[in-house]
């Protein structure tokens, strides 16, 4: 009950409504969070959830942690934002074959919870351990990978570019005969 007495004497927003409805913040946030984990657990608001805590809330952060002087605080979220994208890319992969249904929501919000909160400091620590090691084994095999992917794109968008401005018809432009050239030609 501690942490839900923490978490409902620190956020304005649980405080105000227990002031509102008379009973104790962290009677309140206990609720918050039962409701939350029954939505999460049916699978109702799990895209939203997960949009919310994982992308919205540390991007605010993260424009928080830009316009301050420290860079600690810099530093906290690339180490989140770095393992969020590892994170994100294998549920993309993992998904179809480890969906476990109704706990995949809550699954995603622990993770990310542990990601994000300072108390876990568990993006430095995916970082540090697995995110950083690897990237440094293979930075020179990466680097050659996305600069001639940039190139590919570069070229591919140039001829786009040629293609659309010289103005001549290609095959996907041709002309489609009306009824009337049809019955001449027939």
């Amino acid at each position: 009950m501690n942490f839900f007495q923490n978490l409902g004497e620190s956020n304005a927003f649980i405080k105000g409504l227990s002031d509102k409805i008379g009973l104790k913040p962290g009677f309140v946030s206990l609720i918050l969070c039962g409701i939350l984990f029954i939505f999460l657990y049916q699978g109702i608001t799990t895209g939203f959830v997960v949009f919310f805590f994982g992308i919205l809330m540390p991007g605010y952060d993260s424009f928080k942690a830009i316009e301050s002087p420290q860079k600690d605080d810099d530093t906290r979220l690339l180490n989140y934002w770095c393992a969020f994208s590892i994170v994100l890319m294998m549920d993309g992969f993992l998904q179809p074959s480890v969906s476990f249904g109704l706990l995949s929501g809550i699954l995603r919000l622990a993770i990310i919870g542990f990601l994000l909160f300072d108390d876990y400091k568990g993006s430095t620590m995916v970082y540090t351990y697995f995110i950083g090691p690897l990237m440094r084994a293979y930075r020179n095999d990466i680097d050659t990978t996305y600069r001639n992917m940039k190139q590919s794109l570069a070229s591919l968008g140039n001829s786009i570019k040629q293609g659309i401005g010289s103005g001549t018809k290609g095959d996907t432009e041709r002309e489609i005969p009306t009824d009337g050239q049809k019955e001449k030609n027939e």
